[in-house]
């Protein structure tokens, strides 16, 4: 398989899958880091060309806080959580209690507490990924940064396109405390990994 648009319905059937037990993964570790109970809309799970991932997050200029961790193993890539304001202000409010009206307030404390949700939220997901495969995939160190998203996203998408094709985000939200707050979760595997991992969950290539 040389690209993303070739993936059949079945095969995209079963990334949806990892996307519903990562979700609920996140929801459960997400409610016990926050000490709440945490429900979860069905989580939506997109195939999308870097073309459209600017536009998603609603165009270069926007301000958003993002976790980038890099995935080696068994599998190969990368993973981006994209916080979204509402996000940052319901988790800093609990954690820290710290309501933020902007990225701009966030000290050093806050944005290690943010990139510690992205590694368990993260780690969620990959850890779907391990259980309905059988693969080993190890989380890299996550860093943090707060950008405009075309500073943000050129760096890890850009210079990984040559060789991934495709971007699949798994979009949740999670209802906090009677609020809904919404998680962008990208990965991005190389071709190799996305086979193996097919491959492993009974839907690869002929």
């Amino acid at each position: 398989m040389r690209n993303m648009k070739k993936l059949t319905d079945m095969q995209i059937d079963v990334l949806g899958e990892i996307g519903n037990i990562g979700s609920g993964n996140a929801a459960t570790a997400l409610s016990e880091l926050l000490g709440h109970p945490i429900n979860i809309d069905v989580p939506e799970v997109i195939i999308m060309d870097y073309d459209n991932v600017m536009e998603m997050l609603g165009g270069p200029e926007e301000i958003i806080s993002a976790v980038l961790e890099e995935l080696s193993g068994d599998l190969n890539g990368i993973m981006l959580f994209i916080q979204e304001k509402d996000f940052v202000e319901t988790v800093l409010s609990s954690l820290m209690q710290k309501p933020i009206d902007d990225f701009s307030e966030m000290d050093e404390m806050d944005k290690s507490a943010i990139v510690e949700v992205g590694n368990i939220l993260m780690a969620s997901y990959m850890n779907a990924v391990g259980d309905m495969t059988g693969l080993h995939v190890d989380n890299g160190v996550p860093s943090h940064t707060v950008n405009m998203a075309g500073a943000i996203l050129t760096v890890p998408l850009i210079s990984v396109a040559e060789t991934y094709d495709y971007v699949v985000l798994i979009r949740a939200n999670f209802l906090v405390e009677d609020n809904s707050v919404s998680s962008n979760i990208f990965m991005v595997l190389d071709m190799d990994s996305l086979n193996k991992m097919l491959d492993q969950l009974g839907v690869g290539m002929d």
